[in-house]
């Protein structure tokens, strides 16, 4: 996983939102996020298997041991954890509608998540 593909998701996500398509906007911040600390994960152990584990709570653990994230980034990413595991695997085949309000969490959310790899991991 690369930095790139973190950024094309999250411009993709970006262009989803503003297109309207607020279900595909929340799966693809959190595609993106996780491919953020992936790719960053990478960079501290090289032999970390990026392809090996979709829990961004312990990709995260893994790069937040090295560079420390704010208090308001944990909960975030939990947040993404767990729509992202609905998204990937939703209960009874059904997925729940999401407007634009809960779209803007994950876009802000995103953002933040962002911020962090860029300032604190010094990676752009």
């Amino acid at each position: 996983m690369s930095y790139k593909n973190a950024e094309h998701w999250a411009k993709a996500a970006h262009n989803n939102f503003d297109f309207g398509d607020y279900q595909t906007c929340v799966y693809l911040c959190c595609l993106a996020a996780e491919t953020y600390f992936k790719s960053i994960a990478n960079i501290i152990d090289s032999t970390f298997d990026t392809s090996k584990s979709h829990d961004i709570i312990y990709v995260f653990q893994i790069v937040s041991r090295k560079y420390k994230p704010s208090q308001n980034l944990t909960p975030i990413v939990r947040r993404f954890r767990k729509y992202f595991n609905e998204s990937r695997y939703p209960v009874d085949g059904n997925l729940d509608v999401y407007d634009k309000n809960f779209a803007q969490e994950f876009i802000d959310g995103l953002e933040a998540i962002i911020a962090y790899v860029e300032s604190e991991c010094h990676i752009t």
